[in-house]
């Protein structure tokens, strides 16, 4: 997990991480993109059931890249991208490490996301093309998740990915510093073969969505899918996914 001043999230997540799932987690890695000595007082200021791994950016890196470099040290048959935002309220991980071990060629793993008011978030989605990116700006409500048989790719907030497949892929495009990375690994791995699946129970993810608001953040939004819209994986996944309608 990556966090830029994610102090008070991690200080929830981690708990809930060592409460419920820990008979599944070896390792927690920790990325700072910037110093935060709170968070490091918190890490160390307990013991915990699994290793936590806090490395510190000297400057910093885009998800991806962090997230690559994560899984430099994996040595474990799964690799769990989460964001510090996530919420448990149980443990998600059995189901999913079953869906991996059981599914066919299954690359990558993800549970359904709900809103901690319990409302159902659009994580899983259809190829964001140009005109759906403009009509969901224009009309919220088609916000909604795609259905199980539409879905192209999951966003990145809970991951959990089948290690050969992430390592067969090369991992995370370092070209997207923030958005666009988790659409563009989706559809390589379905180029590849593998498949996305969803199960396990939900957790819950407060999306905030930064772009919306933040200007400096939407100029990475926008650069991000030109860069997805321009790139061999898109055209060669459209193209796909026509010949399969055909």
């Amino acid at each position: 997990m990556v966090s830029h001043g994610h102090v008070e999230e991690l200080s929830r997540l981690l708990p809930q991480l060592a409460e419920h799932s820990a008979r599944h987690i070896a390792v927690v890695a920790v990325t700072l993109n910037r110093p935060e000595p709170a968070l490091r007082a918190f890490v160390s200021a307990r013991s915990w059931p699994f290793e936590i791994r806090v490395e510190e950016n000297e400057r910093p890196l885009g998800f991806g890249e962090n997230n690559n470099r994560a899984f430099l040290a994996c040595e474990t048959t799964a690799f769990c991208v989460i964001n510090p935002d996530i919420q448990l309220l149980t443990d998600p991980l059995p189901a999913l490490l079953d869906v991996l071990a059981r599914g066919r060629r299954a690359g990558c793993a993800y549970p359904p996301q709900q809103t901690s008011g319990g409302r159902a978030q659009d994580s899983q989605r259809t190829l964001p093309t140009p005109v759906r990116v403009l009509l969901r700006g224009l009309l919220p409500m088609l916000r909604r998740p795609a259905g199980d048989d539409a879905v192209d790719w999951v966003n990145g907030a809970f991951m959990l990915f089948d290690s050969k497949a992430f390592a067969a892929i090369g991992g995370f495009d370092p070209r997207y510093f923030m958005y666009g990375e988790d659409v563009d690994i989706c559809l390589r791995l379905q180029l590849a073969g593998y498949g996305l699946v969803r199960g396990g129970s939900a957790v819950v993810h407060d999306a905030h969505r930064a772009s919306h608001a933040r200007f400096r953040h939407l100029i990475w939004h926008l650069r991000s899918l030109l860069l997805l819209w321009t790139s061999g994986p898109y055209r060669e996944y459209k193209a796909l996914r026509r010949g399969q309608r055909a």
